[in-house]
């Protein structure tokens, strides 16, 4: 694939919007500082759930229940069908660090990350665990020993789990069982000088990760090597592959990710067209 055109903007005034998806016909994503999760339809915002602990990662379970971590409350929520929320799954007990990115497999098992220290008080770097969920919100280690384990994506007959090391400027796969089990870790991308942070499927084999650090989304094969790269006009955190053909890639950009000094209603997300 390449680009067919410049960025268009999707939808402006947001603050940090992250975890982009493309769920159901429409783009979803956490806005962290408005805390608050979104659901983008031809550029109109519709707030999903108001989440006042800082909404990250998204999910759905096979019913179409959502999930949603709360950073600061380190738990993961999950939407009823009426709407309703509920306790998920209580993170406390494993996060050194806010929690962070989840993604949820077509059998139902989530994994979480979480940054492992305190980034934003300054705290000395530390590692982290990803955590596996179970569908009825059973949590355990699924892996640990991470440099930021961040944005996560799930073979499609659920045998790989890969993940982002944003600190190790890499991503990390591992193998899955049927019990959602994780082990095998081994490198499925090294890429120097990049942090990568919010990754997605190409579909093709390939991943699309965005780079905050390079201001770039990269279109990445097994192995390390940079298939494409485009670059974005502010730092990028998230990227999500949809559009109704399929071929719109989609990008979560901010000027900065410190609400202390970033001025907030200064994100956006921006999309592109694929060619085939």
């Amino acid at each position: 694939m390449s680009p067919r055109d410049e960025w268009t903007l999707v939808t402006d005034g947001l603050d940090y919007p992250e975890s982009l998806r493309w769920h159901q016909g429409a783009l979803w994503c956490s806005d962290f500082y408005q805390r608050r999760v979104l659901r983008v339809v031809g550029g109109s915002c519709e707030t999903v759930l108001p989440v006042l602990g800082q909404p990250s990662g998204l999910g759905w379970l096979p019913d179409g229940r959502l999930l949603v971590v709360d950073m600061h409350g380190k738990r993961v929520l999950r939407v009823e069908r009426d709407q309703q929320v509920q306790l998920h799954a209580d993170l406390s007990d494993f996060c050194t660090g806010l929690a962070n990115d989840l993604v949820v497999t077509s059998d139902g098992d989530a994994y979480v990350g979480h940054l492992g220290f305190d980034f934003f008080g300054g705290e000395r770097f530390r590692t982290a665990e990803l955590l596996h969920v179970s569908p009825d919100g059973y949590v355990e280690v699924a892996a640990d020993g991470l440099a930021v384990p961040n944005g996560c994506i799930v073979s499609p007959d659920r045998t790989e789990l890969v993940v982002a090391e944003t600190f190790a400027g890499g991503l990390t796969r591992f193998d899955r069982d049927e019990g959602g089990k994780l082990s095998g870790r081994a490198p499925w991308a090294k890429l120097p000088g990049a942090s990568p942070d919010g990754i997605c499927s190409a579909g093709d084999g390939a991943i699309w990760v965005a780079d905050p650090v390079g201001s770039r989304v990269m279109k990445v094969q097994r192995g390390g090597i940079v298939e494409m790269e485009i670059a974005t006009p502010a730092p990028v955190y998230s990227c999500a592959l949809g559009g109704h053909e399929g071929t719109t890639l989609f990008a979560g950009v901010a000027d900065g990710h410190d609400p202390a000094v970033t001025p907030p209603g200064t994100g956006c997300i921006l999309s592109v067209e694929l060619d085939g």
